[in-house]
């Protein structure tokens, strides 16, 4: 991706001026780059399906974005996989927030789709 060479780049500027690394950490992204469908292209949408994925990893949530990620790059079957994942892995959030969500705009009349998404209607009703 754009941020390792971006990263390579800071880190000799880094060097240049006498600084020096003392510790290594992995960061994700938590969003899309994105705003619209269309913006970004097929391979960059995979990109990012496979990067929120593993963020997922370690922050359930992410797979909301990885979701999306996955619709905006046609993979139906993988959005849903992620979809089912945030909401079996305890996700508190509103149902109202996956219908929503721009990205998945094309799922939201999917059977599949609504099922998954009546689950945590369910719970917050039942509260």
């Amino acid at each position: 991706m754009a941020y390792a060479r971006l990263e390579q780049g800071i880190d000799r500027d880094c060097q240049g001026i006498g600084l020096i690394e003392r510790d290594r950490h992995v960061a994700y992204s938590g969003n899309l780059p994105a705003e619209n469908v269309g913006d970004l292209d097929l391979d960059t949408c995979r990109e990012w399906g496979l990067h929120l994925e593993q963020a997922s990893d370690h922050i359930n949530w992410y797979r909301l974005h990885a979701t999306g990620a996955w619709m905006l790059a046609g993979d139906r079957t993988r959005a849903i996989a992620n979809l089912r994942q945030l909401v079996d892995g305890g996700w508190d959030g509103e149902a109202e927030w996956l219908e929503g969500y721009w990205a998945v705009q094309s799922l939201v009349d999917d059977p599949e789709f609504k099922a998954i998404v009546a689950r945590p209607r369910a719970i917050r009703e039942e509260e």
